[in-house]
C-alpha cells in the first residue's frame, strides 16, 4: 500500500483532539512538553505528534506505507473509543468490540521511531505484508 501523506501522526488525530482546546482560530490545540529540551509550548493537533513520511519506507522496490494499514484499525477503534468516552463505561462492548480496541492498542504500540528501528528492514516488510492482509481481511469481515 502506498501514500502521498507527508505528515504522519505517531498517535492518530482522533485520540489527540481529546486532549485540544479552542483558540478562536481555525484548529484546536494542545499544550505539549519536549522531553529533550525541557520545553512546554502550545502547538495545534495537525501538527502534534508528526513526521514527515514517517511510515514510508522509501527503499521498498514498491515505495509502500504503514500509513492506510494504520488508518483502517484507527477508522475501526475510533467510534468504539468515542463512545467509550462519550458513556463513560464499557458494558455495551461486545467480544468483537474488544478484540477490535486490543488491536489498536497492540498496533499504537508499535508507532514509535525507536519501535520501528528496531526492526530489520527486510523483516519489517514480511511484518507489514502480514498486517495488511490483517487489516484488509478484518475490515471485510467488520463490515
Amino acid at each position: 500500500m502506498t501514500t502521498d501523506v507527508k505528515k504522519q501522526h505517531t498517535v492518530p488525530r482522533f485520540l489527540l483532539d481529546k486532549f485540544s482546546f479552542e483558540t478562536g482560530g481555525k484548529r484546536n490545540r494542545l499544550f505539549t512538553f519536549d522531553k529533550l529540551n525541557e520545553k512546554r509550548f502550545e502547538q495545534t493537533v495537525f501538527n502534534a505528534t508528526t513526521m514527515n513520511s514517517f511510515y514510508n519506507f522509501v527503499d521498498h522496490p514498491d515505495s509502500i506505507s504503514l500509513e492506510p494499514v494504520l488508518g483502517i484499525y484507527e477508522d475501526q477503534a475510533a467510534p468504539l473509543i468515542k463512545k467509550i468516552v462519550e458513556e463513560q463505561n464499557i458494558h455495551w462492548l461486545s467480544e468483537k468490540n474488544m478484540y477490535i480496541i486490543a488491536e489498536f492498542i497492540a498496533v499504537q504500540q508499535s508507532r514509535t521511531n525507536t519501535r520501528l528501528q528496531l526492526i530489520e528492514p527486510p523483516r519489517l516488510y514480511r511484518r507489514l505484508d502480514c498486517l495488511s492482509q490483517a487489516a484488509l481481511s478484518d475490515s471485510i469481515k467488520l463490515s
